[in-house]
């Protein structure tokens, strides 16, 4: 606890009331920390089941790359642009229709190309692609506005994510 107290001022941090921490060695400039081990009281299938349902309880649903399962972005992130209904079909100047959906924020992406306005599906915004982080599936689009270098939404293809 003077751990604590040295670091923060007070004590009243449940991670240090309750002994996460311990100190491995000590010095009169540096301190050591290490998490204390965790003494299994169960059985390693029922834990692993308990974890897997409490991250399951606690964590919102996910979209997730088709092909890799790299989660992208949040269900309930989705939402409407314009007078665009948050689930649209558009077709490209090849004829490929693509099936998407707008949400507003994605994680594990990367764009890719340069903020492109022709044959922009939403008027007024540039696209780029929007690529999975780990295999680079096409994802779908990012769109931007002219005059702003983040991001105002993502058009993702129904096709490449699932939930």
């Amino acid at each position: 606890m003077e751990i604590c107290d040295s670091l923060f001022g007070r004590t009243n941090h449940s991670w240090c009331t309750s002994g996460i921490f311990g100190i491995v060695s000590r010095s009169p400039t540096l301190q050591y920390f290490q998490l204390k081990p965790k003494q299994p009281s169960k059985s390693h299938e029922t834990a692993s089941t308990e974890k897997h349902n409490l991250e399951e309880e606690t964590l919102p649903p996910r979209y997730y790359c088709k092909i890799c399962d790299n989660p992208v972005g949040f269900v309930g992130d989705e939402n409407n642009i314009g007078n665009t209904p948050t689930v649209s079909a558009h077709m490209n100047p090849f004829g490929f229709v693509h099936e998407i959906f707008t949400i507003r924020f994605v994680q594990n992406c990367l764009f890719y190309g340069t903020p492109n306005s022709a044959e922009s599906w939403f008027p007024g915004f540039l696209w780029v692609h929007c690529i999975c982080q780990i295999c680079h599936s096409h994802l779908g689009w990012a769109y931007f506005k002219p005059d702003q270098d983040l991001y105002q939404f993502v058009g993702l293809r129904r096709e490449a994510v699932k939930q």
